[in-house]
Order: C-alpha cells, then structure tokens, then sequence
C-alpha cells in the first residue's frame, strides 16, 4: 500500500502538470515530505483529506482502492438524474454525457474543460464554423462525437466491434434503396409530413390531398415506404365498404439520423476538443485480415 501511494501521487501530479512545489504549498508540507511520499513514504493521516481534495479524489483512491462510490457509480447516476427534474433531465445527461467524453479522451488537463455553449439562433447552424462547438474522439476501439449547440448538445458513443466498423457495410445495398428513396424530394417531404402529424392511420386520398400528390405517385410513395417498414397498412370496414389505411410507424432513430445527416453537411474547421490517435481505418474488415 505504501509503494501504491507514493506511484499514484505522483501521477496524479504528473497528469494535473502540478509540481511538487505546489502540491506541498496547497497541504501545508516541504517539498521534501512531498518527495519522501513519491519514494514510498505515507504523510500524516490527518493530510490525506487535504491531499484528496487538492487531486479532486477520494482517499481511497489515493491508495489505489477503489471506494464505494466507484464501485456504485451506475446506481448514483440513476439516482442523481431521478432527483433531477423532468425539464432538466436531459440536460444533466448531456453534463454526464460530457464527463464521459473528458474520461475516453485521455487528454491530460482536460478535467476543467466545460462543455461549449453556443447559440444557433437565426439560423446559424452552418454559420458558427469556427466557434469550435464539435468535439472528436478517435482510438483503436471505437469513436465518440460530440455537439455543444446549446439549444441541443448531442452526443454519440459507438464502440468497434471485434471483426471492425464494416460490419455496418453487410446490407449495402439497403443503404442504396435507402438513399435512393430520400433523394426524390416528394418521397422525403411526405416522410417529413408524417413526423410533423400525430401518428394515427390516414387514407391514400389524404395524403394526396395535403400533400397535392396524384393517385398513382401516392401510392407509389406508401410502397416504399411500406416495403421500408415505415408504414403499415391495414384495413378498417365501412359503410361504404372496407377502406385500405396505413400506419405510420415511427421510428426513433430518424431524428438522430437528420442530426447526423446535417453534421455530415458541417464543416469543422477548429475543433472544441479533438483527440484522434486511431491508427486502423475507420471501415477496416477486420474479418478478412490474416
């Protein structure tokens, strides 16, 4: 335990670029008690909360244990974010979200850097190139995204699977009838339309209708969108006779995807924070390596 505290002190000295000088300024001590502890020494026990409250940690930590807390670390971010207000629980998360981002970036004195807050009010999405509200990291193993627009900081986590990003490629061509369908204007507009609507049933002459689509380009429109699994048809009897209605079925990953879409449109220019040391390309099949 001994040998622990004195390697740990002087990393967390290391990692904060602290001297040895001003950690024994902050607790009281000579430099040389501070260098005694870095050589195996232990300082009084009545230092070790001043010591842990300088490094921002616990005292635990400071031997190299991990303390309760960060053996519980889950159970308390549930509950600090169920006594976190409704309005306010989403933002808490992107605070959490940032914490995260600092932990997997391993940047050194990166701990006190706060999440950017700009504005993209009047339509400034694309305007605000250099104000460094994007923030990137990189490493063998996965990558992490980060927005700070500050009506909507967003954040992305992906971790690599073992056989590589590729896998995301084995359906490409789904990609292409994908795209392929998004880029007819009135195919994407209806989709949009649909999102903009509270999701019930509707009948192909609504959609004609609000949409000023003829018959045949309607129907053409819910095929595909019915083959994409967005909407679901079905059939309801009437008076009239039985009426054919589709169902949309929304999906909750679309509004992530414009988000991504609209990054992908965004140039970055100055990075808020950027740490990419992966060396592998980011669609390598590892799969198919010797």
């Amino acid at each position: 335990m001994v040998s622990n505290f004195g390697a740990n002190i002087k990393q967390l000295r290391i990692n904060r670029n602290v001297t040895q000088a001003v950690l024994a300024k902050a607790v009281g001590v000579s430099v040389q008690a501070v260098s005694k502890w870095e050589c195996g020494g232990t300082p009084d026990v009545e230092l070790l909360p001043a010591i842990a409250d300088f490094f921002d940690t616990t005292i635990d930590s400071l031997f190299g244990r991990a303390c309760a807390e960060e053996r519980n670390m889950e159970k308390q971010i549930i509950n600090l974010l169920k006594r976190t207000p409704n309005r306010d629980k989403m933002m808490k998360a992107c605070e959490l979200c940032w914490a995260l981002f600092k932990g997997v970036s391993n940047i050194p004195n990166v701990e006190e850097t706060e999440l950017a807050k700009v504005s993209s009010e009047n339509g400034a999405y694309f305007d605000e190139k250099e104000a460094c509200t994007r923030a990137l990291v990189g490493i063998n193993g996965g990558l992490a995204y980060a927005c700070a627009l500050q009506e909507m900081p967003s954040f992305i986590f992906m971790r690599e699977p073992d056989d590589g990003f590729s896998y995301l490629l084995k359906e490409e061509t789904q990609y292409q009838k994908l795209f392929s369908a998004l880029s007819d204007p009135i195919f994407f507009r209806t989709l949009l339309f649909l999102y903009k609507r509270e999701p019930v049933p509707f009948s192909l002459e609504h959609i004609c209708k609000v949409q000023s689509l003829s018959l045949e380009k309607a129907a053409s429109i819910l095929n595909s969108m019915q083959a994409l699994g967005w909407i679901e048809k079905e059939t309801v009897e009437l008076e009239s006779g039985v009426k054919a209605l589709y169902r949309p079925v929304i999906n909750a990953c679309f509004i992530p995807f414009l988000f991504c879409a609209k990054e992908m449109l965004h140039t970055v220019k100055l990075w808020y924070l950027r740490c990419v040391p992966r060396t592998n390309p980011w669609l390598e099949n590892k799969s198919n390596q010797d």
